[in-house]
């Protein structure tokens, strides 16, 4: 099948296949996405005749393609670029260590244990998480 190809078996106007035929697409699976993107202004380029257009070019789609076009589309990007789904975040390994120090800190100092050693391993530990964080001597500790 041709580039417009598509058009040629649908029941519409010659006129309107020739609207549609500028708009690049190289199937009606692709027009339908391209309508579905830009709803009004194709409403309004076809008025009362949209919705018989788009039916048409729906009946002319595998069920295949009509079960996709139901699919729901990739994240758009604030400029209009589609994104694909993100990659998956792994943490790096400074990140883990940085949550082990603040959870082992966080359950020290909840503690009621005071004694000399536990007030010197939160001292260390803080020590160790100021580094990794790269800020100066903490104040609170």
């Amino acid at each position: 099948m041709g580039r417009r190809d598509f058009l040629a078996g649908l029941d519409i106007t010659d006129d309107e296949r020739r609207q549609l035929a500028g708009r690049g697409a190289t199937s009606a699976k692709t027009l339908l996405l391209m309508i579905n993107a830009s709803r009004e202004p194709f409403r309004e380029m076809f008025g009362d005749r949209a919705e018989h257009i788009e039916r048409s070019l729906l009946a002319s789609l595998s069920s295949d393609d009509r079960a996709s076009l139901a699919d729901p589309l990739p994240p758009r990007h604030p400029l209009g670029a589609s994104l694909g789904p993100a990659p998956p975040v792994t943490p790096r390994a400074s990140d883990l260590q940085r949550n082990q120090l603040q959870d082992e800190l966080q359950r020290l100092r909840a503690s009621s244990d005071r004694s000399s050693a536990t007030q010197q391993r939160i001292l260390m530990l803080q020590r160790q998480l100021d580094a990794l964080l790269d800020i100066g001597p903490h104040k609170n500790s």
